[in-house]
């Protein structure tokens, strides 16, 4: 199981002056994703790096590091037996992955992230096994 921070993302009310800083700033050159309202920045870095404007006005901007699990739904639920809040359970995002938002027992906050192409949709762990173990009969 992969537990190393992989993606940072930034969280504003003004995406477009963010982009303009930290492209002005570090040279980041933001990409907007065609099927998703976010930029991604150091694509071929890691940590990478994403931007979004904020689902909730009015809040103030923030960053949340990522960690990047290939078991996104078990490592969501050790945070929550642990002592952990779960802010956002473990989401679609897109045909990127999937994510969960978490806050530890002291109130810091911080993403899980798996990516697609690590393993099958974490949500349904029962059917891909039931598929494994009977696949489907050609006919004859």
């Amino acid at each position: 199981m992969a537990t190393n921070f992989g993606h940072i993302e930034l969280v504003t009310q003004n995406l477009d002056k963010a982009k303009e800083f930290y492209q002005r700033l570090l040279g980041w050159a933001p990409r907007d994703l065609p099927d998703l309202p976010y930029s991604l920045f150091n694509e071929k870095l890691s940590p990478t790096g994403g931007m979004m404007k904020s689902p909730q006005p009015g809040n103030e901007s923030f960053w949340i590091p990522y960690i990047v699990t290939d078991d996104i739904t078990a490592l969501t639920e050790k945070a929550r037996s642990l002592g952990a809040t779960i802010h956002r359970e473990v989401t679609v995002a897109g045909q990127y992955g999937w994510l969960s938002i978490i806050n530890d027992p002291t109130g810091a906050t911080f993403g899980l992230w798996q990516p697609k192409q690590m393993l099958r949709d974490p949500r349904n762990k029962s059917k891909a096994k039931r598929a494994k173990l009977k696949p489907k009969r050609r006919r004859q």
